[in-house]
């Protein structure tokens, strides 16, 4: 349904696109396939595409799980995790929302409802609670995105050269943590009321619904404990070689070690630069002299060629290389076959990748169509323009129609007459709108893999969160209200 559903869409851009008066060059049925190959490259893209990235993880969370070592841990602490139930949801809720925040994690949740669901289950919660902890966390963990790389990106590219402005991303940072506290303490209170509510006798990890025993608890031994600790450390670095300011912390540091690292790799590398001399002098050198410049030349080419960035600044091919090497030792300690482990984790994400390639693929389809929109609908008052770009951006989200880039490069001269500043904000409100909006959007890929995941419906998900969706999108608009007061105190 899901398929169907976009299928139709881009038949409804088509037949928008014909319309003179929206769009200056029509597009056929016969772009639709183009577009999908154009976004499965874009998706599954080593330097741009979160495809690869989704995989790669993926892989060594599967080998962490048929590992077996969380389910050894739980069984182990089941008795002392028995008497915290409410505050381990709270933590599974703050830290999702926090990693959504700072690194934008959206996706990358869904492979871990094979993990949290059980231990969930073992405390007397249903499975929706996975639901609310997982997919609720990273909602509103990106709807007050602290973390400036998404943001910096779309102003390099649909900001910048629309407005002749020179923002990184970080404007406004101080309202997205105001935010990020306040969405994520109601989540939070929320779900411990959820879990409150439908609490139950715990079951065992290691039962059926029958409550009959279908297997022995695995034993907590060294292997399980050093696989545990070893995809910490894997996941962890992958966080922290994703966060600009430790590259600017441990700038002088990091480039030793690559120094070091990258040394026979830039000797190989210099052999296709050429010789080239770094000094205007003619004198006779020393021997070993050229050498040295030779080699001076290589060190400044060390960036461009080394497939590892600096530490802080790691892309999407190094998180590809990070997750696949600790996937491949994950499962040569736990003597899994790795051949195997890699096709259940394509098998698994498959839904993923293609899902993403269709919310894409009407993103290319409207960059064909050259929409003709003038933002006529935007008012002259600061404390007007806010709400405005708040309600068209959630309705259009909401039907899926991603106009989002083209909307935002029309508005942006018209919003920096109104001032630099209610500019960058501008963003901030229409990130929030597109994210309230995908939180129960039917359309949102992220929501309906969730759903899957934990066996419930979207008439079961609408039931249960409308109360909480309806207070997130009222606390948004009063926030948003509010941002004119940011603006004037120089704010962020």
């Amino acid at each position: 349904m899901f398929f169907l559903i976009y299928l139709v869409i881009f038949l409804l851009l088509i037949v928008v696109s014909w319309i003179p008066s929206i769009a200056a060059k029509p597009v056929g049925i016969t772009n639709i396939i183009p577009a999908i190959w154009e976004s499965a490259k874009e998706t599954l893209d080593l330097e741009h595409g979160n495809g690869l990235s989704i995989i790669a993880m993926a892989f060594l969370l599967y080998a962490l799980l048929q590992s077996e070592s969380v389910q050894a841990l739980f069984a182990s602490k089941q008795k002392w995790l028995q008497k915290r139930k409410l505050a381990a949801v709270a933590i599974i809720t703050i830290t999702t929302s926090l990693l959504a925040s700072t690194l934008w994690w959206a996706d990358e949740f869904i492979h871990f409802y094979p993990l949290i669901i059980p231990f969930l289950l073992s405390m007397g919660f249903d499975t929706f609670s996975s639901l609310l902890c997982l997919y609720g966390g990273s909602a509103v963990g990106i709807i007050g995105s602290i973390g400036s790389q998404g943001r910096q990106h779309f102003f390099n590219k649909i900001v910048n050269p629309k407005a002749k402005t020179h923002f990184t991303g970080s404007e406004g940072r101080s309202f997205s943590i105001m935010v990020w506290l306040i969405l994520t303490t109601i989540l939070v209170f929320f779900n411990i009321w959820y879990c409150n509510k439908v609490q139950k006798k715990p079951s065992s990890l290691f039962t059926n619904n029958q409550a009959e025993p279908v297997a022995k608890a695995p034993p907590f031994n060294w292997r399980r404990k050093l696989i545990l600790f070893l995809s910490f450390f894997f996941i962890l670095i992958s966080i922290l070689g994703s966060v600009n300011w430790i590259a600017e912390k441990t700038g002088k540091m990091t480039d030793n070690v690559s120094e070091k690292i990258c040394n026979e790799e830039i000797k190989e590398d210099y052999k296709d630069l050429g010789k080239v001399r770094v000094t205007d002098d003619t004198s006779p050198k020393k021997e070993g002299e050229e050498n040295k410049n030779e080699m001076d030349i290589a060190e400044k080419t060390k960036e461009k060629t080394s497939a590892w960035k600096k530490f802080g600044k790691w892309g999407h091919p190094q998180i590809v290389y990070w997750f696949t090497i600790g996937g491949i030792i994950i499962c040569l300690i736990a003597k899994l076959n790795i051949f195997n482990t890699l096709i259940t984790t394509i098998t698994k994400t498959a839904p993923i990748i293609i899902a993403y390639i269709f919310a894409y693929t009407s993103i290319v389809l409207v960059g064909k169509m050259k929409l003709k929109v003038e933002p006529n609908f935007l008012p002259n008052s600061r404390f007007g323009v806010f709400p405005v770009i708040f309600a068209v951006i959630f309705i259009l989200t909401f039907l899926s129609i991603s106009v989002r880039s083209t909307l935002v490069g029309l508005m942006a001269p018209t919003l920096k007459s109104l001032s630099a500043n209610t500019l960058a904000y501008s963003i901030t409100v229409v990130h929030m709108a597109r994210m309230v909006a995908e939180g129960v959007s039917p359309l949102n890929s992220n929501l309906q893999l969730s759903l899957t995941a934990t066996n419930s419906s979207y008439k079961k998900y609408i039931k249960k969160t409308w109360i909480l969706w309806l207070i997130i999108t009222v606390i948004c608009l009063v926030l948003i209200c509010l941002l004119p007061f940011f603006i004037d105190r120089g704010s962020g």
